[in-house]
């Protein structure tokens, strides 16, 4: 007796169900399709289901260049941090600053591109390399209920060999004279000596 065809596809799908069923016990992978390249019935994979995981391999090129970006970025890191420092002096400060406070007669302040001195006596002095120079605008004039005047605070950071900084800030108002006052020291000013400009 033979079988009709409704009943040998349904034959084909109890078997596919039978196998299939033996193969999950066994722990072995399931065929998802049959003979004839049709997927087979129940045996498509549920969305949301575990998915094989890839390996992700850092292409070829990347290796070959990864170190020397590496590199670059532990150079560029320090810089982005720490921004290099404007260590120019201000044009304005260029020269030899003296001052005739009793005590003082001697001494002198000089300022260059980048480098600050201070000396006493005629040969004596010692010389800094300026660091970090900083000028802003200031009104102290109405401080003191007096006509506002246009000063500049300047603060220089300096150094010797050794690297060790030290702090200056001051005061620098350009009329009627060129004059620096110090912020600690207010009954001292210093006046630009003339023909000294740079």
């Amino acid at each position: 007796m033979s079988m009709s065809d409704s009943t040998r596809d349904l034959y084909k799908v109890l078997q596919a169900r039978a196998r299939a069923a033996r193969l999950i016990r066994a722990g072995q992978a399931l065929p998802q399709k049959d003979s004839a390249g049709r997927p087979l019935p129940g045996m498509r994979r549920r969305a949301g289901g575990p998915q094989a995981k890839k390996r992700w391999r850092i292409p070829p090129k990347v290796k070959q260049y990864l170190p020397y970006a590496v590199v670059f970025l532990a150079i560029l890191a320090p810089l982005l941090h720490n921004p290099p420092r404007n260590n120019q002096v201000p044009t304005y400060l260029l020269g030899q600053w003296k001052s005739e406070t009793p005590g003082y007669e001697d001494r002198y302040l000089l300022f260059a591109d980048r480098n600050l001195a201070f000396g006493t006596g005629r040969y004596e002095g010692e010389s800094y390399i300026v660091a970090e120079a900083q000028a802003s605008p200031v009104d102290i004039g109405m401080q003191s209920g007096a006509s506002t005047n246009r000063m500049m605070l300047v603060e220089i950071r300096y150094m010797k060999q050794d690297r060790l900084e030290y702090g200056l800030s001051f005061y620098y108002e350009p009329k009627p004279v060129e004059t620096i006052t110090f912020k600690n020291q207010e009954h001292l000013k210093w006046t630009k000596k003339k023909g000294t400009d740079s």
